[in-house]
């Protein structure tokens, strides 16, 4: 857990380093990226250390793996020190940005200072409390966004370098001037033993004067000088230097009085002397002429010294920087709002102004115009072919070999064979030979020169060929790396429009699901009301037996026509009976009763037997609807389980197919690394071993050449036609060493340009592939 935790760590303050610093904030670090970094590392780094430890243009994978590669010991305070830059530059946004005591940040100073953003990316409510502190300032500063992080960073420096030109750069300049003219008056540079002094002075190490100053010290090193040191100008090394020079022009003052006081003194004794010796009225004017002379050269010492100790009030008016927080509304309505005193003029006028749309669309910071809705849908396409005009556009820009050469990045060592021709020249005038032979070794020598010249343009010519035939080649490569690098896209696009279309297949398959289960529901949903209506009638059935044939509608109307007629004959018999009390009345209403009993019994066995049948044919029609319902839903059952399993195979296919092109995406990477690793690798061995061959040549050619020198005057014959061996030798050697030189610069070429295509070509597949 804790080694978790310190590589997150790690990682969010590379993070962090790498957006600070991406001023164009494109991804990638440049140049003149590195170059701000180094010397905030270590003073003594420069652009070559840059280049050694990141080899710019290097994006975040990069810089990490170097990173990694320097290891712990440079990696650790390296970060610290860039992390405390960090935050210095934060805390003086905290302190542009607020009003008053400067200790917290209201809301509305926070609204001010977000509207400098250069795109909205977050929603700071959720993060900011008001009123914020610096603390927590610093501490949410990391959540904001690069590009609302880089305006607000923009406009707090362009505040600050309006401050200091406002009063650091009309104070502090015109007194470090003073300064720099006390010490240096004539010739505009300062010596090392004054630099060592003023390091001394403000209690530095004498021993770093050359990587601060670089004596001889101009004024513009001398003013870079103070701000590697760290410390604080106005508060700290300006008081400091103000006092140490007026000790020294105090202690100035006093020994140069001291010394017009004795001049002047022996003048007036000279002069007195003269005076009294030769004409005596000539003694006050000439008083008068001292008087007068002395004064006049009084006043101008305390008119320099005074100038110097009322640097005091100076120091006193640029101690302290006020920012109001305030817009520039106000600033605006100053004349000469925005000027910078400076020999440079457009060094104000950059500092004045924002970049367009249009310069960070051209630079591709920007991928989109905020105005043009179409460009905001295809803002990727967009910034992918600006990227490829861009990238052909340098590609098209490089240097050839007499660009370099002015440069100075590449050396042309065939003009040194005239000057050594020349030395040989006066070499053999000096060993005292007679006319006939200087004027062959002259020969031998102009013949040597012209061969020479005859053989550098060949060799040009060649080289020439070489160069046509290598532009070929890089074309022909060029091309094909175009075709291979759009073949992948096409590939790419195609697999994309692949996964878009199976990603399309799998939402159709769950709506389609999801339609199936809903129409599922509602057939369950349906049969089980049918269920429940037949259980209903059913029951309903068993409890009242209901015949609907036309039959059993006629029978059951004459039983009650018939009951009816029994029902009123009975009634008719008891009145009967009531009437005359006959037993043979009785008992034929006794009889009629039984007849009735037994019809009604008839008719119920017969309603008993209906009911059953009705009963047996219902229960047989409901068995039969079961069954049907039963296998329908069997049926469904198997084609929604028979879809599922047809869908779920698309699935895993869709999955196998992505886990291949991103197996075979990675291997082509290695393949790319490996086959550059080796061509690398074979480039280095070649160049070491024409090194040492050619070291081996020099050293065998010295140690000849010192042979030969020690030689006895006896064998002059001899001598020369060692010489003529040994110019044959140089001549040989030059040419060798100009081979080795060329053949070693190409192979620099094609390395460069290989790593960079390789790199090109890796990182736009990385992209693609995300």
């Amino acid at each position: 857990e804790k080694g978790r935790r310190k590589s997150m760590e790690f990682l969010e303050k590379v993070r962090d380093v790498f957006e600070y610093f991406d001023r164009n904030m494109d991804g990638t670090l440049t140049i003149e990226d590195t170059t701000r970094m180094m010397p905030l590392v270590s003073v003594s780094f420069g652009i070559d250390q840059g280049r050694k430890w990141f080899d710019p243009p290097c994006d975040f994978i990069k810089f990490l793996s170097r990173l990694q590669t320097l290891g712990q010991e440079i990696t650790k305070p390296m970060l610290d020190r860039l992390i405390l830059h960090m935050q210095l530059r934060v805390a003086d946004v905290f302190y542009c940005f607020t009003r008053g005591s400067h200790q917290t940040m209201s809301e509305e100073e926070f609204l001010q200072m977000y509207g400098y953003s250069f795109k909205k990316e977050l929603d700071w409510r959720r993060i900011y409390r008001f009123p914020c502190s610096q603390s927590d300032f610093l501490r949410n500063w990391g959540h904001l966004g690069v590009f609302e992080q880089h305006g607000i960073l923009a406009e707090a420096e362009k505040r600050l370098m309006r401050e200091v030109n406002r009063i650091i750069h009309t104070n502090f300049k015109k007194l470090t001037k003073d300064i720099f003219n006390f010490y240096d008056p004539n010739n505009g540079y300062l010596t090392r033993e004054t630099c060592q002094e003023l390091l001394q002075a403000v209690n530095e190490d004498i021993r770093q004067v050359d990587v601060f100053f670089s004596p001889p010290c101009s004024f513009d090193r001398f003013l870079i000088a103070w701000d590697l040191l760290q410390r604080s100008l106005t508060r700290d090394i300006l008081p400091t230097l103000q006092l140490h020079i007026r000790q020294v022009t105090f202690f100035l003052f006093l020994e140069f009085h001291f010394i017009l006081f004795i001049f002047f003194g022996m003048c007036v004794a000279f002069l007195y002397n003269f005076a009294m010796t030769n004409d005596r009225l000539a003694l006050p004017e000439t008083s008068r002429y001292l008087f007068v002379s002395f004064f006049f050269f009084l006043s101008n010492m305390n008119f320099f010294f005074f100038s110097f100790t009322g640097l005091d009030d100076t120091i006193g008016r640029s101690n302290t920087i006020q920012f109001d927080g305030s817009d520039d509304q106000g600033l605006r309505k100053r004349p000469g709002r925005g000027k910078v005193r400076e020999k440079n003029p457009a060094l104000g006028k950059a500092l004045g102004r924002r970049p367009s749309v249009t310069d960070l669309m051209g630079k591709n910071i920007l991928w989109n115009d905020p105005a043009d809705i179409q460009s905001q849908i295809n803002e990727r396409l967009l910034h992918r072919s600006r990227t490829s005009e861009i990238l052909d556009r340098r590609l098209s820009e490089r240097p050839d070999i007499t660009s370099l050469v002015e440069r100075g990045i590449i050396i042309d060592i065939n003009d040194s064979f005239g000057a050594e021709a020349g030395a040989a020249m006066q070499r053999v005038h000096m060993m005292g030979l007679g006319e006939r032979e200087r004027r062959a070794f002259s020969s031998i020598i102009t013949d040597l020169l012209t061969q020479h010249n005859i053989t550098v343009q060949e060799m040009n010519q060649r080289h020439i060929e070489r160069m046509k035939e290598q532009r070929k080649l890089h074309d022909e490569a060029y091309r094909d790396a175009r075709s291979r690098e759009k073949k992948l896209r096409n590939e790419l696009d195609n697999r994309s429009r692949l996964i878009a279309h199976n990603k399309g297949q799998i939402e159709k398959f769950n709506k389609e699901k999801k339609e199936l289960q809903q129409e599922m529901t509602e057939e369950i949903k349906k049969m089980k009301d049918d269920y429940e209506e037949q259980i209903r009638i059913l029951q309903e059935s068993m409890r009242i037996p209901i015949s609907t044939s036309a039959s059993n509608t006629q029978q059951i109307g004459e039983f009650k026509q018939y009951l009816q007629g029994l029902l009123q004959t009975l009634q008719q018999l008891k009145q009967g009976v009531t009437r005359f009390n006959d037993g043979n009345c009785a008992s034929l209403a006794n009889t009629a009763l039984y007849q009735a009993e037994q019809l009604s019994a008839v008719h119920n066995h017969h309603l008993e037997n209906q009911k059953k049948e009705l009963t047996d044919t219902f229960q047989v029609q409901m068995n039969g609807r079961k069954e049907i319902h039963d296998e329908e839903f069997v049926k469904l059952q198997e084609h929604f389980d028979n879809v599922l399993n047809a869908k779920a195979l698309e699935i895993e296919k869709l999955r196998q197919q992505k886990k291949e092109i991103s197996q075979m995406v990675e291997k082509k990477l290695q393949n790319l690394q490996y086959v550059h690793e080796k061509e690398i690798e074979k480039e280095r061995n070649i160049i070491a071993m024409l090194q040492q061959n050619l070291k081996d040549q020099k050293e065998a050619f010295v140690k000849q050449a010192g042979e030969k020198q020690n030689a006895t005057k006896e064998n002059k014959t001899t001598e020369k036609e060692q010489i003529i061996q040994l110019m044959t030798q140089v001549q040989n050697i030059t040419q060798v060493n100009r081979q080795v030189i060329a053949e070693n610069e190409k192979l620099k070429k094609s390395k460069s340009k290989l790593e960079q295509q390789i790199l090109v070509l890796s990182d736009q597949i990385v992209q693609m592939c995300k």
